[in-house]
């Protein structure tokens, strides 16, 4: 996989460090074995770092080559593409990733991020891969490693650009070029960010297509960039020597076959738990199709909604999805079809499975409004993940009701039109009467800035449309309009 940094820099630069080189010449090469041979730059340079195999390297290069390479095992486990999708998807996830030089490159960006106008990224390849969205992978992966890009927006951040052959993506100062010539690209974003730098530095690893790319980008940029140059590491040659081809491919075919994959503590797997979909595809793709808005687009929120059984938590939920189209994240939902399936999931593994589903949403349809109808306390740090991920605004609401009304109402539901057993009906008077499950939640909203508390002690009627606009919607839509 190909990325690239484009840092503008101050005068100085790499105190420790410094080479001195000649950039008399726009077409000026060399060779470093660091990236702390990084050399004193010229006022207002722009550097270009390829990413893998120069900053980090990981076991495969791609989950499209992946797909090619195991299309046989693929074929073998399922004839159904989504399936094989989430395979790959959770495979990617797994495949262990490091810095080249360890804390040495983490150094070296740094020291690049303190001293620089402005970082990017560029990659030529696009934001989903193969069907997947390698994009947020890669982004997250970079700030699990300490690599963190996302500061640097120009002040803008356009999430897709297209115009007659040209096609590119941008997120969290990263661009996906979509496989488009790095230098065509490199200048029509350039130009759109109103940047013309005097110098320009090109860092790649040292094997392959470099002639090809050191044409691309001198015939699109010198004369755009008055200096240019070409500097080439060798973090292929180390690659080649840290990880077994034979190992690597053992474990990947026991995932493919078993669904297993050894050495979770080197992985990524805590990142997007897409093997939990895998492990239960059956309830995934029927979940999934139970989600009527997924192609109303919408722009990237998620409402997150507080509360107890009996505080009124899904009634609330469900009259937001009506109002705006949204998809209704829902944890009762979810259990509802495991009881239709007679699968057993522990909570964790809810918590896991409902994150990886808001994942595959968010990166694969139009519709990007979430509602959160499930316990919020529990979930506040992996959603802070999506929305960081997927540059989200973010609505929390806290229902108050006091427990007396709360024990009330759960007495009067109807479980059955609920989906619920009747048997559920003392076990939630039990878990909020017994076990402490009110008080934990009236302490855990310490912890969690909300952005709106609605006090909800008098019953809603949920077919009063007038009572519903005054007590929910209109105090979302004015925060929403806020934020947006």
């Amino acid at each position: 996989m190909r990325y690239f940094f484009l840092v503008f820099f101050l005068p100085t630069f790499l105190t420790s460090h410094e080479r001195d080189l000649s950039f008399s010449s726009p077409h000026s090469h060399s060779h470093i074995t660091s990236l702390s041979e990084f050399p004193t730059l010229p006022k207002g340079s722009i550097v270009i770092l390829d990413i893998d195999d120069t900053l980090i390297i990981r076991q495969e290069p791609s989950m499209k080559a992946l797909g090619i390479r195991y299309k046989k095992e693929l074929e073998e486990k399922t004839s159904n593409p989504l399936l094989q999708e989430m395979i790959l998807a959770a495979l990617f996830t797994h495949l262990k990733v490091e810095l080249v030089e360890g804390e040495k490159t983490r150094q070296a960006l740094n020291s690049l991020r303190d001293q620089a106008k402005y970082v990017f990224a560029l990659t030529s390849r696009p934001a989903s891969d193969f069907h997947a969205p390698t994009g947020p992978f890669l982004i997250q992966q970079l700030k699990e490693l300490g690599l963190d890009f996302s500061p640097t927006i120009l002040g803008r951040d356009f999430s897709h650009y297209q115009e007659e052959n040209l096609e590119y993506q941008f997120h969290d100062g990263v661009i996906f070029g979509a496989r488009q010539p790095k230098g065509r690209i490199l200048l029509h974003f350039l130009e759109q960010m109103r940047q013309r730098p005097s110098f320009l530095l090109l860092i790649d690893d040292f094997e392959g297509g470099n002639q090809k790319l050191q044409r691309d980008v001198e015939k699109s940029l010198s004369s755009f960039c008055p200096g240019l140059c070409l500097m080439y590491t060798k973090g292929t040659e180390r690659r080649k020597t840290l990880y077994s081809k034979e190992e690597n491919d053992r474990k990947i075919r026991k995932f493919i076959s078993e669904g297993i994959w050894e050495d979770d503590e080197a992985s990524f797997h805590s990142m997007i738990p897409y093997s939990v979909l895998v492990k239960y595809f059956d309830i995934f793709e029927e979940h999934l199709s139970q989600f009527d808005n997924l192609h109303f687009p919408h722009s990237p929120v998620m409402i997150g909604i507080s509360g107890t059984p009996g505080m009124g938590k899904s009634t609330l939920a469900r009259v937001v999805e009506d109002k705006y189209q949204a998809i209704r994240i829902s944890s009762d939902q979810l259990r509802n079809l495991l009881r239709e399936k007679q699968i057993a999931m522990a909570p964790k593994e809810m918590d896991q499975y409902l994150y990886a589903m808001m994942h595959y949403i968010l990166a694969h349809y139009p519709n990007q409004l979430i509602i959160v109808d499930s316990a919020l306390e529990r979930k506040v740090e992996i959603l802070n993940r999506l929305l960081d991920q997927f540059h989200m605004e973010h609505l929390w609401v806290r229902l108050d009701v006091s427990k007396e009304e709360a024990l009330r109402r759960i007495d009067e539901r109807d479980l059955a039109k609920e989906g619920r057993r009747h048997g559920e009906k003392q076990v939630l008077r039990e878990l909020l009467e017994l076990g402490g499950y009110y008080e934990e939640y009236v302490e855990s909203g310490v912890n969690i800035d909300f952005d709106l508390i609605i006090e909800n002690e008098t019953e809603i009627n949920p077919t009063d449309p007038e009572e519903i606009t005054l007590r929910f919607l209109e105090p979302i839509e004015q925060i929403l309009q806020q934020k947006l």
